[in-house]
């Protein structure tokens, strides 16, 4: 038997041989995988070696509550997108302005645990923020005219028909203004109080500060006046100057390494915000 007859009908029982496909073709949907949100989700949340342990639970979005006289502020963004570092400072002083209605965002300082977040090109993981952070809002006020502060010596008159009313307040205030002015100038200079220059000594003065607050918060909160705007005015005056005299100030403080400077100062901070609360409970309230 030669060689063409024994090869002739190999392709017919070859093993790797195809036999056409009997019948029509069908597709289905299950020849079909697809790419659902929740993959979306964990492959954004795996992407750079960060996995959903680390960043939280599984959700749509990432929150900061962003608190300002009183009032709570949410502000929303992309899903672990502030544990990742991509929401910077900047973002979150813009975001604040619009929520408290200041056209110019550098006129908000943001405070977070005692630290200031002054540096805008600042990442929110850089600043150890993370999903849920409360962040405290401070706005600062406009200059004023010297008039407008010191006519006001915190009476409240009735509403004059003839502007009769008005013009006594004024004129009152004005007296005032010189009788100030005349104590101050009669009065003796005041001895120089040499400050301090160690952690421990700048922490031990913003103690005695803080101190001079206590009896001013635990009135308010004992007996805050019975008319809502004069209960916000001095709920803001209260809990701003504290934030701007003494927490502001605490996170200046530099520790220089110093153990107990660090814990001393972690301390006052904590009893700094107690005291905060302590206020913002009577306005919620």
């Amino acid at each position: 038997m030669s060689w063409a007859s024994r090869l002739g009908n190999l392709g017919r029982f070859s093993p790797f041989a195809r036999e056409p496909p009997k019948g029509p073709s069908t597709v289905s949907e299950a020849d079909f995988s697809y790419i659902t949100s929740d993959d979306l989700r964990r492959f954004d949340a795996e992407a750079g070696g960060q996995h959903n342990d680390d960043l939280g639970p599984a959700r749509d979005t990432d929150v900061l509550q962003l608190k300002n006289n009183g009032t709570t502020y949410q502000v929303h963004f992309p899903a672990y997108s502030i544990g990742k570092g991509e929401v910077t400072i900047g973002q979150i002083r813009d975001h604040a302005a619009r929520k408290i209605g200041i056209s110019n965002p550098q006129r908000i300082k943001l405070v977070s645990k005692g630290k200031t977040l002054a540096d805008d090109k600042r990442t929110s993981r850089q600043e150890n923020l993370s999903h849920n952070a409360a962040i405290l809002c401070i706005a600062s006020e406009g200059q004023g005219s010297d008039d407008d502060e010191e006519d006001d010596d915190g009476e409240y008159d009735s509403p004059a028909q003839d502007g009769e009313s008005t013009k006594k307040k004024r004129n009152r205030g004005k007296k005032t203004k010189r009788r100030n002015k005349r104590e101050t100038q009669d009065a003796p200079p005041r001895p120089a109080v040499a400050a301090p220059t160690t952690p421990l000594g700048k922490l031990d003065a913003l103690r005695v500060v803080l101190e001079t607050f206590i009896p001013q918060c635990q009135a308010f909160e004992a007996s805050p006046p019975a008319d809502p705007a004069k209960r916000s005015y001095e709920h803001k005056r209260l809990s701003e100057t504290i934030l701007t005299q003494v927490l502001l100030k605490i996170d200046a403080v530099e520790t220089d390494g110093d153990a107990e400077a660090r814990a001393r100062r972690k301390e006052l901070v904590r009893e700094t915000q107690e005291l905060l609360s302590g206020l913002d409970a009577v306005v919620k309230g």
